[in-house]
């Protein structure tokens, strides 16, 4: 029997698009029993268990070998179509799942790779993987990650609203042409977002994560997404953005988590949507391999 453990993450962080990723103490696990031991299959998503056996299938099959039988009990925190890195989470499990069963024939860029190639954008992989900030990089179809150190002092909040947004839906509203001012503003706004974060010198985090490209277009599928992050900011929070491709949204703090949360929750209230808030410290292992003792 081994588990496999697996982070939710948060995209983006607002400017760092496809870039950006910061993993969060909210679980997926995947355990592996051989044929004859016993497990519930109790599949956390509708097609998780379909996309956890297609991220196996990858590993085996590059292997040269068929998937085994196996029983799996796949259990998980991370609540679907709600922009928390909930399919990365589960490719993530599938791939180093099969990977430990082959008694780890591939590498970790290898690993990324077909991750990459599964879920068709990196910034919720890299944090899945590696724990903490993450920044990711893709060329020529391979995904490079640095992590960066981050401070002991933030807490995440999330306000997490009663409907589920597809990332497909999310980025078919988006631009297709930016003009090249917004793409230098990003850029540096992206990197400053990072280096705040590094340095703990969060006094103009908020408008380093304040996203004038990707979340004015999908803001038509959220309704009061400008007037929940407007709250969050209000009532005291580092910075605020919509978390990947939405529709939670994110909010950073070193206190007041309550008080934060509770606006957030108003504000989506006020826009006709029900809500809820996770109040959720920084993962910082990514990946973890659990072996009964």
């Amino acid at each position: 029997m081994v588990t496999i453990r697996v982070p939710a993450s948060s995209a983006n962080l607002g400017t760092g698009f496809d870039t950006l990723g910061l993993a969060l103490q909210l679980y997926l696990s995947v355990t592996a029993y051989d044929t004859e031991g016993r497990a519930a299959l109790s599949f956390a998503e509708p097609d998780g268990g379909d996309l956890l056996h297609q991220a196996m299938a990858v590993v085996f099959s590059q292997a040269g070998l068929p998937v085994p039988k196996l029983k799996l009990e796949i259990k998980s925190q991370i609540p679907a179509g709600k922009g928390l890195g909930s399919s990365a989470a589960v490719i993530v499990a599938g791939l180093y799942l099969a990977n430990h069963l082959l008694s780890y024939p591939f590498s970790e860029q290898q690993l990324l790779n077909w991750a990459l190639a599964l879920e068709g954008h990196p910034d919720n992989i890299a944090p899945a993987v590696a724990g903490g900030l993450t920044t990711a990089m893709v060329l020529d179809g391979e995904l490079f990650y640095q992590k960066v150190s981050l401070q002991d002092d933030l807490k995440v909040i999330i306000a997490v609203p009663d409907f589920t947004l597809p990332t497909g839906e999310a980025r078919r509203v988006l631009p297709e042409k930016v003009y090249w001012r917004d793409c230098v503003r990003h850029l540096q706004q992206a990197c400053f977002v990072m280096q705040s974060l590094a340095t703990g010198d969060y006094r103009h985090l908020a408008r380093a994560m304040d996203d004038e490209i990707v979340q004015p277009a999908r803001q038509s599928l959220i309704p009061g997404l400008k007037e929940v992050i407007k709250t969050a900011l209000q009532r005291g929070a580092l910075g605020a953005a919509l978390s990947g491709a939405g529709p939670s949204v994110i909010a950073l703090a070193d206190s007041n988590w309550e008080y934060i949360g509770s606006g957030m929750q108003e504000a989506f209230r006020d826009a006709g949507c029900q809500s809820r808030c996770l109040y959720l410290d920084i993962d910082h292992q990514g990946v973890q391999i659990i072996k009964p003792y």
